[in-house]
């Protein structure tokens, strides 16, 4: 059993008319309220030959810090609310750290998240599903004297379902892309990415510092 805690500052837009809740571009990031946010989450973990199950039992909770212009229309935690929520799910984790500490591998994860309205405290409601995969291959893997030289190729792919009365404005999460920082406010998601990570010869080997 794992006891985790978290805490985080985002300022966010999203892509609906704040009035009528209809979806629309996103004009201005600075019309989107700035949230501070923390959470603590209990987590039971049952590990099987090549994977674990879990759950966990969590609460939520925000509070605007008064720099959004907008109404709360559509998203009944906007300004700020608690909120608990149940998540069971199953991880197949694969990944692999060497001697030069260059990690490969396959990951995989699926769950299933609930955060029912007698939970909550502003009236949230909704169902989420979400499956994460990803390959770390590598490439080259060098050795000189005094130094290491690696690269790998980096291939994920995520998808989510998300449904409800009224969803978190917490949960309409980025895209996950790096350069493009827009929410996608919709019922499903999905995106794939590849990358490639270079590991450079180190500067100071002595002192550990690594790029």
């Amino acid at each position: 059993t794992k006891l985790i805690f978290g805490a985080g500052y985002e300022s966010i837009s999203v892509g609906r008319d704040w009035q009528t809740g209809n979806p629309r571009p996103v004009e201005d990031p600075k019309d989107g309220p700035a949230l501070a946010n923390g959470v603590v989450k209990l987590k039971q973990t049952w590990p099987l030959d090549e994977a674990e199950l879990w759950t966990t039992i969590g609460v939520l909770g925000q509070g605007d810090l008064g720099l959004g212009t907008r109404a709360d229309a559509f998203v009944a935690d906007r300004s700020g609310g608690l909120f608990g929520f149940v998540q069971a799910g199953a991880t197949r984790n694969r990944m692999t750290v060497n001697a030069h500490q260059v990690r490969t591998g396959t990951f995989a994860e699926a769950l299933v998240e609930v955060g029912p309205p007698v939970l909550s405290v502003r009236g949230t409601d909704y169902v989420k599903l979400s499956l994460a995969t990803a390959a770390l291959v590598p490439l080259w893997d060098l050795e000189g004297p005094r130094q290491t030289w690696s690269g790998v190729l980096g291939l994920r792919a995520n998808a989510q379902w998300i449904d409800g009365a009224s969803v978190p404005l917490l949960l309409l999460e980025p895209t996950e892309v790096r350069g493009y920082q827009r929410l996608l406010d919709t019922k499903f998601r999905s995106v794939a990415t590849a990358e490639l990570r270079v590991g450079l010869p180190s500067l100071w080997d002595d002192a550990g510092l690594v790029p």
